[in-house]
């Protein structure tokens, strides 16, 4: 998928009931700050899902903190 001119891969696996149980994002280059990022937010969103947490919980979750980022840095 392409987000803001920006190419990202996402994979995502099953688990038995037919719930998300992983996820696998690739973004850049591999040995750049923002693939590292991703790399590590794919591996939260993962261990969350296996134990059970609400995949949208994750998502509003980043949602939140991102807003909040943003809103801090138009001070």
């Amino acid at each position: 998928m392409t987000i803001g001119g920006e190419r990202f891969y996402l994979t995502a696996n099953g688990r038995e009931g037919g719930t998300v149980g992983e996820v696998f994002i690739r973004w850049g280059k591999q040995g750049q700050t923002s693939a590292g990022l991703m790399d590590i937010y794919a591996v939260a969103l993962s261990v969350g899902l296996q134990h059970d947490v609400p995949l949208l919980d994750l998502v509003n979750s980043r949602v939140a903190l991102c807003a909040a980022t943003v809103r801090r840095g138009a001070r």
